[in-house]
């Protein structure tokens, strides 16, 4: 134990030991510590792995990737497995002297574990550097049986989430339904990567699904990047099923050079795109596909309907590859069905006479968006007269006296209602008792001041007189307000105030009440109507358009079988509330009365005419304003 490398490789081969059984370890990790223990025992020139099956022979790579010695290693490899170790010489251009060693050790029946190594120089004895490298090879085939043990338990897990996968594939019923799923439970089954799948949109393959979102964001930075890599990837012009993995760090092209950055900054390693066979030619039998057979995935238009992305992360192993292709296989079948489902479906549609139909409603469509038709805006509106007028309470009272009933005729002047008001009585009753103390006041004062001559009686005398003077204008303001009491009628005409008797007679009254309406006798009429707002629009354009008066048509609601027509006169530019809805005030001058004997609010149902439009707008009005409303709100 003097020399230093059987103390450097003891040390080696015990953190080799340590590190097979260790966590998260990867190959790379124990290649790297077995040729650090042989660099112990001699100079090595190449140290390689190999993993013999009866299903053949493959090396194993730092990388992860596996490949198939030449010929004359897998010899050397077969021999080896017979006896403990094969010690062979070999020269070459670079190395004239170089021994290869090859030791085996047996992982299981007819699985071995093949350690070969080159060697330049032995710094310890040759048998001594066989045995280490027997001993290193027991490693790494001890971790080797764990990974590969590992691995298959892997692969079944995997396998039957695949296997669950493409089920809920076949269930699918539509192209998104999916694409959802591929996108969704594919990782289950290839291990933690990102899928993505897009269809060919407006010239340019568009994400339908990808890993981990409910609905992709066309505006998001790493969807665009997606779509922009698989646009640069030309598989549409390439009828393939499966392309091979692209290193992020090895696609130098300038014009996704954008996208690049922006999947690396997402830890992406490797990108790989796949087309899968969406529009199968007719000549293509995909109902019982063939084994390891690629079906083309272009169609008559030279266009891939859907195809496939699928990315690895920094430090993740790619999926497996047999699993891989067989998602792409079973996809490919999928979507295929359901992109040619679409063409029975409207042959069926064309033969059942139901083209005839969306003809038929197309020229209806046509026919209606063309012929013009009178455009005409509803609106309420009420008849009343140019001249009427409303009778209000002058003051709080109470009504003592009723001298009409509904619709009376009724003279000028003509005394209507009577009301009393104790307060202004008592109001009067007391100006009137100051007025009479106040003259008593000064009568006195004024004889006083003629029989003594006492100047200051004067004064006094001029302040009763002032005050006189006041308590006299008070009584003639409380008489006016007295008087007021008693309303007449304003002008010869007919009196309105429905069951007058009853709803007026000792009923108190406050100032500013409505009592009555009073319509003078061969008064003129009008019509007011109340626009809504939502209408106001074609009404004023129809206006500012035509030089003449926009004719107007109504009906009055309590005869309806009659129209009557006039003409708009004016528009109010203020918008009031009425009833809740926001209107606009027109009115129109009636110069046909529908009745003899009309009443002011009689109520009817008015229509302006706003020019012409075409016939499906007149009809649909409502329609297309709750679509416009509609498409505002949400966009």
């Amino acid at each position: 134990m003097q020399d230093s490398w059987l103390n450097d490789f003891e040390t080696r081969l015990d953190r080799l030991e340590r590190a097979s059984t260790g966590p998260d370890v990867v190959f790379a990790d124990i290649h790297n510590l077995a040729g650090a223990a042989l660099q112990c025992l001699g100079t090595i020139h190449d140290l390689g792995v190999c993993l013999m099956r009866p299903t053949g022979i493959e090396e194993l790579r730092p990388d992860g990737q596996r490949s198939t010695p030449t010929e004359v290693m897998q010899a050397e490899i077969a021999a080896a497995t017979e006896q403990p170790f094969l010690l062979t010489d070999a020269v070459t251009e670079t190395s004239p002297a170089r021994h290869v060693l090859t030791v085996s050790a047996r992982l299981a029946d007819h699985v071995f574990c093949v350690l070969r190594v080159s060697i330049e120089q032995f710094n310890a004895p040759q048998q001594t550097f066989i045995d280490g490298a027997s001993a290193i090879n027991d490693v790494v085939g001890s971790w080797l049986s764990r990974y590969l043990m590992s691995s298959y338990e892997n692969l079944l897990t995997a396998q039957s989430e695949l296997v669950n996968t493409i089920g809920r594939l076949h269930l699918s019923s539509t192209i998104s339904a999916a694409a959802s799923v591929l996108a969704q439970d594919g990782p289950a089954a290839l291990g933690r990567c990102r899928i993505a799948v897009l269809s060919w949109h407006a010239g340019r393959y568009r994400i339908d699904a990808v890993t981990g979102v409910r609905s992709p964001n066309a505006e998001a930075e790493t969807v665009r990047a997606i779509e922009d890599v698989v646009n640069n990837s030309h598989v549409a012009q390439t009828p393939i099923v499966a392309s091979e993995w692209r290193p992020l760090d090895k696609i130098d092209d300038a014009g996704v050079a954008g996208a690049i950055a922006v999947l690396r900054s997402s830890d992406v390693a490797a990108i790989r795109v796949a087309a899968l066979a969406g529009a199968f030619d007719d000549s293509a039998d995909i109902s019982s596909p063939k084994p390891n057979t690629s079906y083309p995935a272009v169609g008559r238009s030279g266009i891939t309907p859907t195809v496939i992305s699928v990315e690895v992360f920094a430090n993740t192993e790619p999926p497996n590859e047999l699993l891989l292709l067989q998602l792409f296989e079973a996809a490919g079948l999928v979507f295929a069905g359901l992109h040619r489902r679409q063409r029975p479906l409207l042959g069926k549609f064309i033969d059942s006479g139901k083209m005839r139909w969306l003809a038929a409603a197309t020229a209806l469509l046509l026919v209606l968006s063309i012929c013009p038709a009178d455009f005409e805006v509803e609106a309420p509106g009420q008849i009343v007269s140019t001249s009427q007028r409303r009778l209000f309470a002058p003051e709080n009272g109470t009504i003592n006296e009723v001298g009409f009933k509904n619709e009376d005729s009724v003279r000028d002047a003509q005394v209507l209602l009577k009301l009393s008001n104790p307060d202004l009585d008592l109001e009067k009753r007391r100006v009137q008792g100051e007025i009479d103390t106040t003259t008593a006041r000064l009568a006195s004062v004024h004889a006083t001041r003629l029989t003594s001559g006492d100047p200051q009686l004067s004064g006094e005398e001029a302040q009763l007189k002032q005050q006189l003077q006041n308590l006299k204008e008070q009584k003639t303001l409380v008489e006016k307000q007295l008087a007021s009491l008693a309303i007449t009628a304003p002008f010869a005409g007919t009196v309105f105030r429905r069951d007058s008797q009853q709803e007026l007679m000792s009923r108190p009254v406050q100032r500013g009440q409505l009592l009555l309406e009073i319509v003078p006798d061969n008064s003129a009429w009008q019509l007011e109507i109340s626009i809504p707002d939502d209408s106001m629009s074609y009404v004023t354009t129809a206006r500012h358009d035509s030089t003449d008066l926009l004719p107007v048509r109504y009906v009055v609601r309590s005869a309806p079988d009659r129209d009557w027509t006039t003409t708009l006169t004016s528009i109010d530019n203020a918008v009031e509330t009425h009833e809740g809805l926001m209107t606009c005030r027109a009115t129109a001058l009636l110069t046909a009365l529908p009745q003899t004997k009309l009443r002011p609010g009689t109520t009817v149902t008015a229509r302006i005419a706003c020019g012409r439009s075409s016939l499906a707008f007149v009809m649909f009005r409502e329609v297309i304003e709750f679509w416009r409303q509609l498409r505002f709100a949400w966009f």
